[in-house]
């Protein structure tokens, strides 16, 4: 009865917050909404995040409104950059606002997260389940003036009540400037950890405070203390690993010199990597990189170079086998969820390379690859990655399909129009962007002027200011460069599914496309688009 009761009183509160939200909207806009959130597939919430239907491949929708936009504002699009951490694959997702401010967009999910949107710098992160539409009612004058408080954003929809309450959380405070700027150089590491974990213990009374003084959905807590343990996890692997960088450019500091051991990442075992709910917050794909580069990784592969003898395959085995036994033992774990993942992430070398000309040796590694995985939908996911993998080793490219994002891209090539094109999608405040552009700067002397081929830079004002990018340019002598504003930007990281930059690609003559091209290898990968320059150097 009292659980009965509990669930009636949770249901009233629903419903109570749907008819008072916050922000008022113009009653057509409020109809639409309600319209867009009845049509949802999904219009209930995953009670456990630990069950078989947390993984489902699915889309979820948002819908929105931003009151007080126009488009005098300086942008007509916003950006989701939607991303399956488990692959490593990205599917940023263009959203289109309407001149009344609203907005609506399909987005790739397979499990409950939260997402990053980003409307002209400012940046939103709604939760999301498969199979759900999200409502967002942004009062856009008073989130920006207010410097992006969250009290200026209300939620509708099955999610929209745990996003509200997510809200209301107060954020983790990190000072990265500090740990940056002085504590890598003064701090020894279990110093730094010692502090940290501290820092870490006591935020977490504050917020279990808070859960007992407000009712919050069970969800709610789980997400919001997966928030926080993993703010805090990543910063202890951004400290060692940033501490690495330094001890490069400082060869006379002790703190530097001082080794980091193997206590220090006893921190792990403050998160459960076998709960699937840590999938949840936009930290996860950072923590799961931080593991998959981290101290027992990066000391082990060095060791696996070396490793000779039998056949490729059974080498490839054996080393898969050597690097989980070591990572595992480091970390005192068992086999877990969160390092099955990081291992899917990082498969493909082994095919692309190693055994990239030996189909049966292909697909004997990864059934042993794919039977160690214990979770059946990373299994589904790992053997998905490698047929992709497999698949992709062609360069016949595909075509341009016939969307608004294709058009602005072929109304920049046209003009080339039966050359091979190399195109990079960079901004002057990318480090790796301009490190990769200067380091290309013989190689662009070297063919200046070919009949054959171009190299295309693209980037925007958004991601490059005017003056820094003019003198870059000229700098670097670029010659066929592209000045796109910043919602043709987004359509070009939608269409090429980019996150992150730099991005490759190639245009082939007859105009197909070869995504994520290989850069790096680019004398390689020039002789195989183009015969006539195999093995010119």
């Amino acid at each position: 009865m009292k659980k009965l009761f509990t669930l009636l009183l949770t249901t009233l509160t629903i419903i109570t917050v749907k008819a008072q939200g916050p922000i008022t909207v113009p009653a057509a806009v409020d109809k639409w909404i309600e319209q867009q959130l009845a049509t949802a597939k999904n219009k209930t919430l995953l009670e456990n995040y630990n069950s078989e239907k947390f993984f489902s491949d699915d889309s979820a929708r948002i819908v929105g409104y931003l009151k007080g936009y126009n488009r005098n504002m300086g942008f007509a699009t916003g950006i989701v950059y939607c991303a399956n951490d488990l692959t490593r694959k990205d599917y940023p997702i263009v959203v289109e606002i309407l001149e009344d401010g609203r907005f609506e967009a399909r987005l790739p999910v397979n499990y409950p997260k939260i997402l990053l949107m980003d409307l002209k710098d400012t940046y939103i992160l709604p939760y999301i389940e498969p199979g759900q539409t999200l409502a967002m009612i942004i009062d856009w004058p008073a989130f920006v003036a207010s410097n992006e408080d969250k009290k200026h954003i209300w939620y509708k929809g099955p999610a929209g009540q745990i996003n509200n309450e997510l809200n209301t959380i107060e954020a983790v405070k990190i000072n990265y400037n500090q740990m940056l700027d002085k504590d890598i150089k003064e701090l020894a590491p279990m110093e730094f950890k010692t502090r940290m974990i501290q820092q870490w213990d006591t935020e977490a009374r504050n917020m279990e405070s808070q859960f007992k003084k407000t009712s919050f959905q069970p969800q709610t807590k789980i997400i919001a203390t997966n928030i926080l343990n993993e703010k805090y996890a990543v910063a202890l692997f951004d400290f060692e690993m940033y501490r690495g960088y330094e001890k490069q450019r400082d060869s006379v500091n002790e703190i530097l010199k001082m080794a980091t051991p193997q206590e220090y990442f006893s921190f792990t075992n403050k998160l459960d990597f076998n709960n699937k709910s840590l999938l949840i917050p936009n930290d996860f794909s950072t923590l799961v990189n931080r593991y998959e580069f981290s101290a027992p990784y990066t000391t082990i592969r060095p060791i696996l170079n070396k490793l000779t003898g039998g056949p490729e395959l059974q080498q490839s085995i054996r080393r898969d086998f050597i690097t989980d036994s070591a990572v595992l033992d480091f970390y005192n774990m068992q086999p877990n969820l969160i390092h099955d993942i990081a291992k899917i992430r990082g498969a493909g070398w082994t095919i692309k390379y190693r055994i990239k000309n030996d189909t049966v040796a292909q697909q004997a590694y990864i059934k042993s690859f794919v039977d160690k995985i214990a979770n059946p939908y990373l299994k589904t996911t790992a053997s998905l990655k490698f047929d992709e993998l497999i698949n992709s080793a062609t360069i016949n490219g595909i075509a341009l399909p016939g969307t608004k994002a294709a058009a602005i891209f072929e109304k920049i090539i046209q003009p080339y129009k039966g050359k091979v094109l190399f195109v990079d999608f960079w901004a002057t405040t990318c480090g790796p962007c301009v490190a990769g552009i200067k380091k290309m700067y013989d190689t662009r002397a070297k063919y200046k002027n070919n009949p054959d081929f171009e190299f295309i830079f693209i980037t925007s004002d958004n991601e490059s200011p005017k003056a820094d990018y003019e003198k870059f340019v000229k700098e670097q002598q670029l010659q066929h460069t592209i000045y796109l504003n910043i919602d043709e930007y987004r359509y070009m990281r939608e269409i090429f599914a980019f996150n992150g930059i730099p991005h490759y690609i190639a245009v082939t003559a007859d105009g197909k496309i070869i995504n994520d091209f290989s850069m790096s290898n680019f004398n390689y990968e020039l002789g195989r688009l183009l015969p006539a320059y195999t093995n010119k150097q």
